[in-house]
């Protein structure tokens, strides 16, 4: 009886055992397959923030709209990959502030961190080369010229801005010190002929003669103020006219300049858009303009077109046309 007893504990402990070594051995094997999931992940987002790096880069070098002097380089670009969702690009021309002359906020913009220098090496000494680090510091080396150029042009539309301000301020300044003076003098006009005209009922024939005498004097007067007046008027109703139709100009010059600016980033997209390889083909690729839209409040809302990736691949590979990619996207404004 015991005997039997002690075989089927063995035969059971046996069993715990095999089930336990399975259950570790399924724990590891699922532990490995994660481990490499999450490592073949890494590569992957690796290779899209390269590639997204180079675009980057292509973007700010080739796209630029205007011509001599109006030519605005791209103030910013910044790019994230959202997994499942694609690539986002946003992107800010700085534009708005030529349109706006009245607005004073210049921000400098960031520069970004200088690459490291190289390290000294002695003689026959091997080191081995990053290549992740090359293409870091050369994107940095470019980022960095991007940045001092772009504060050389921020530096000179500042400064022309302000020209520009301090010329309106100082004729608006004129035309208000101008009409309440005119203003002033009428008033004054007034209260003297009401004045020697009260007198005048009193007067015996004498002082009669004065007062009207001054009374005359005191129209012909008013007759100037209000020729200095009308004149004043008709300069003032002129200024108000051309900035009326400034703004008009300026608001079809920003409409048409953003016009420019998506065809122009869309062509791109059609030449380097095969450039993006590791982003999903069933993905999006976003484009987020920012203050591109229509003025809503005190801002300009921003712009956004979401194409499908298969869409841009389809331009890169001239199978659709760069016209026809920008009709395909999502468009609308936030």
């Amino acid at each position: 009886m015991n005997s039997v007893f002690k075989y089927n504990s063995i035969k059971v402990s046996n069993k715990k055992q095999k089930v336990l070594a399975s259950f570790c051995a399924g724990v590891l094997a699922t532990s490995s397959m994660l481990s490499a999931s999450v490592q073949a992940d890494d590569q992957d987002y690796s290779q899209i923030n390269r590639q997204l790096e180079v675009m980057n880069n292509i973007i700010k070098s080739s796209v630029t709209v205007g011509k001599g002097s109006r030519q605005v380089n791209l103030r910013s670009i910044e790019s994230v990959y959202l997994h499942g969702q694609g690539v986002v690009f946003t992107i800010d021309s700085g534009i708005n502030r030529s349109f706006n002359r009245h607005s004073m906020s210049f921000v400098m913009p960031s520069v970004p961190v200088a690459p490291i220098a190289p390290v000294s090496v002695r003689p026959n000494e091997v080191i081995e080369i990053d290549d992740d680090a090359i293409i870091h510091a050369e994107s940095q080396a470019r980022e960095l010229e991007f940045v001092v150029s772009r504060m050389e042009s921020e530096a000179q539309e500042f400064e022309r801005v302000v020209e520009v301000i301090e010329e309106q301020r100082e004729q608006s300044r004129e035309l208000r010190h101008e009409q309440r003076e005119i203003a002033y003098e009428l008033r004054d006009n007034a209260r003297e002929s009401k004045d020697y005209t009260y007198q005048l009922k009193h007067a015996d024939k004498k002082e009669k003669k004065k007062l009207n005498e001054k009374l005359a004097k005191l129209e012909k007067e008013k007759l100037e103020l209000k020729k200095s007046k009308a004149k004043l008027d008709e300069k003032v109703k002129k200024i108000n006219k051309q900035q009326k139709q400034q703004k008009i100009a300026q608001a079809q010059e920003r409409k048409e300049h953003y016009e420019i600016l998506s065809n122009s980033l869309v062509d791109t997209f059609c030449l380097y858009g095969n450039g993006l390889k590791s982003v999903p083909k069933d993905e999006h690729v976003s484009i987020i303009l920012k203050s591109a839209g229509d003025k809503s409040g005190r801002r300009y809302q921003d712009k956004i077109f979401v194409f499908n990736k298969k869409d841009i691949n389809a331009c890169s590979n001239d199978k659709i046309t760069s016209k026809k990619l920008l009709t395909k996207a999502e468009q609308y404004q936030f």
